[in-house]
């Protein structure tokens, strides 16, 4: 990361950079936990992107984006961008984070099968510090951990504030989860083994092409941050026809459903700092047009400009 890109994100952060620079000389894991939980505290989760991607036509989409730092630094971003930016962060200052992916779970059994036939997704940090390994997990929406969780094979609590934790070995698996009114709700997995950015962008590419239904993609718009007392979100889905505001204070959680998109904006802007219009938000905030031909075709590679024309004028919109 380019010095100028590094002011800037220290300067969102609120952080001192040049003291941040001494206190890792001395203790690289303090400097690494305030850095982390300045970051999910003030980059929120926002799915915008794939859900501008799943209105577009699966065969000419905008490419999603990864080192996107510009739009990641005015409105956050999901996974892969969150992540992305941080193991740069981290890279600048010293640190060696690896990717690995990992696949989301809420509330799936560890290698469940309907996630298995799914494209990875998600995207989680491993980084050693003196003698500890850690987990840096800053993109689970309300539910992400606001501290590096230790990477250490023992099945006990991790409390963070008010939120319990653990971490786990499971059928070969890492398995994150928090505890949700008095139950266990699983959260992520994660082999744990570093992934290239290479392999990264790959599935990148995945999420953005892969034909068949995808949760985050296609079928929710979440926007979502850690806070001093807790977290909050705006969030909406397929199976609800509302969008609703949930905010988690100490003990306290509260919902609301929220019918008017001048209102949502507002909060956009007022809770989360993401400036959009009403008909762009209201737009991620709906089902997408399925995009069906309306008659089979064959075409050989490489694909040529007659044979894009040809598609795009054998799409049919089909409403939800």
């Amino acid at each position: 990361m380019v010095s100028n890109s590094l002011n800037a994100y220290f300067a969102k952060l609120e952080l001192n950079y040049q003291e941040l620079l001494e206190l890792i000389k001395t203790d690289p894991h303090e400097a690494l936990k305030r850095l982390y939980y300045a970051h999910v505290t003030h980059f929120p989760y926002n799915n915008i992107e794939l859900r501008e991607s799943s209105s577009q036509h699966p065969v000419h989409r905008q490419p999603l984006t990864f080192f996107n730092s510009p739009r990641m630094m005015k409105a956050g971003g999901y996974c892969f961008q969150s992540t992305a930016l941080l193991y740069s962060v981290l890279t600048s200052l010293g640190y060696a984070p690896v990717f690995c992916e990992a696949r989301i779970l809420m509330g799936s059994p560890v290698n469940d099968a309907a996630i298995l036939k799914l494209p990875v997704t998600h995207v989680v940090l491993k980084v050693a510090v003196d003698d500890m390994v850690l987990l840096l997990e800053p993109s689970l929406g309300m539910q992400t951990p606001r501290y590096p969780i230790q990477i250490d094979g023992i099945n006990e609590p991790i409390i963070q504030y008010k939120d319990d934790f653990r971490f786990y070995q499971e059928q070969g698996q890492y398995v994150l989860e928090k505890k949700m009114k008095g139950r266990w709700l699983t959260l992520m997995q994660t082999d744990l083994q570093q992934a290239s950015i290479e392999v990264m962008a790959m599935n990148l590419s995945r999420l953005q092409w892969f034909p068949g239904p995808i949760g985050i993609r296609d079928e929710k718009t979440m926007v979502a941050l850690v806070t001093d007392r807790g977290s909050k979100a705006l969030f909406w889905d397929i199976h609800s026809s509302s969008l609703r505001y949930w905010l988690q204070e100490d003990d306290t959680f509260t919902s609301r459903v929220i019918s008017d998109w001048d209102e949502a904006v507002a909060l956009l802007w007022t809770e989360f700092k993401i400036a959009s219009s009403k008909l762009h938000f209201e737009s991620c905030c709906r089902q997408a047009c399925k995009h069906r031909p309306i008659r089979r075709w064959e075409i050989e590679l490489p694909i040529t400009s007659s044979d894009w024309n040809e598609m795009r004028s054998n799409v049919a919109f089909q409403a939800p």
